[in-house]
């Protein structure tokens, strides 16, 4: 079997384990809501909170690490959409949560869209050394690309920091969120393309540990911007537009960045991985624009742990405190 089937299988599991273990915490929530004052106790204690944490962290962490380093980045980041299309599947089978027609709509896009990017996207990574992993960050495309990021960065951070116009604020902030997702996704895959060809050896090159230091602190920028716009903004605002940005960002970068594909694309391969990704974001915001009041908002411990997920699942998605967000009521 080729590595990328096997690293398309391996992300759909994460995404599926993911999609299952938010919904696992939010019953243990549900359950202690319900449960008679004396018989409440602390989420921890519950089986079911213990499980869908399991699921979410280390499962779906696991998951999407190995991924990466079995199938190209433009190929695995698009899956990423299939997490909030399991949510909504286990939200309405486990926690009884109504699924409209605009909820079935936006996953059956998102499937559509997905098998558009499977049937184009590159299927195999480039093999590199230790220094031609390295000369990738010296390439026009990846320091144009991320000098573009860093302005765009910037310039949302302002916006949501110091702009009055609220309206903008509701995009600004999950823009720059998405957007160090989207980079922190890149230098994750820098760094497992540096442990490949060097195995334990990578550990002595100074390279590795300030390229291994950067994406940590990517990761927790995203977690920070993340949580501020999910503090600051409407849920229904920063799922879609987040994930999308995460989405498109992570793809570009594969392709122009790391450039994945061993030989340049066919135009219906370029056609038919743009049609695709469109139509994941369609399906993204579809899903997100279902009726806010479609289940109970979470409490504040749900969203407590919901911000804690964002920085244990790594840089790979942040699915988790949006899942657990976006049913708030306006």
């Amino acid at each position: 079997m080729h590595r990328w089937i096997i690293g398309v299988l391996v992300s759909m599991t994460g995404t599926f384990s993911s999609g299952l273990g938010d919904n696992l915490v939010r019953y243990s929530y549900r359950l202690n809501d319900e449960a008679a004052e004396c018989d409440k106790k602390r989420p921890y204690k519950s089986p079911w909170w213990v499980c869908g944490w399991t699921l979410t962290v280390l499962v779906d962490t696991g998951c999407n690490a190995l991924a990466l380093a079995l199938a190209p980045l433009s190929l695995i980041m698009p899956l990423g959409a299939l997490h909030i299309l399991w949510g909504a599947f286990f939200a309405r089978t486990i926690n009884k949560e109504p699924l409209l027609r605009m909820g079935i709509a936006g996953c059956i896009t998102i499937v559509m869209g997905v098998a558009l990017v499977l049937a184009s996207a590159p299927r195999d990574s480039i093999t590199r050394s230790f220094s031609e992993t390295l000369d990738i960050m010296y390439t026009f495309g990846f320091i144009f690309g991320q000098a573009f990021v860093l302005t765009l960065i910037l310039c949302g951070s302002y916006f949501t920091w110091f702009s009055h116009w609220p309206a903008l604020r509701q995009f600004s902030a999950p823009t720059v969120a998405g957007l160090f997702g989207a980079s922190s996704n890149l230098m994750l895959k820098i760094v497992e393309s540096l442990i490949s060809a060097e195995h334990g050896d990578v550990f002595k090159h100074w390279e590795f540990w300030v390229i291994a230091i950067a994406t940590i602190g990517l990761a927790v920028c995203q977690l920070t911007t993340l949580n501020h716009a999910l503090a600051t903004c409407e849920a229904v605002n920063v799922v879609p537009v987040a994930n999308s940005v995460l989405l498109i960002g992570g793809t570009i970068n594969g392709l122009v960045c790391f450039n994945d594909s061993d030989s340049t694309l066919a135009d219906w391969q370029i056609a038919c991985l743009s049609c695709g990704m469109c139509t994941v974001v369609i399906g993204i915001v579809t899903l997100s624009m279902r009726q806010s009041g479609e289940g109970p908002p979470p409490s504040k411990s749900m969203a407590d742990d919901a911000s804690a997920s964002a920085l244990l699942s790594g840089t790979q998605r942040n699915y988790k405190t949006q899942n657990n967000d976006e049913e708030q009521p306006e």
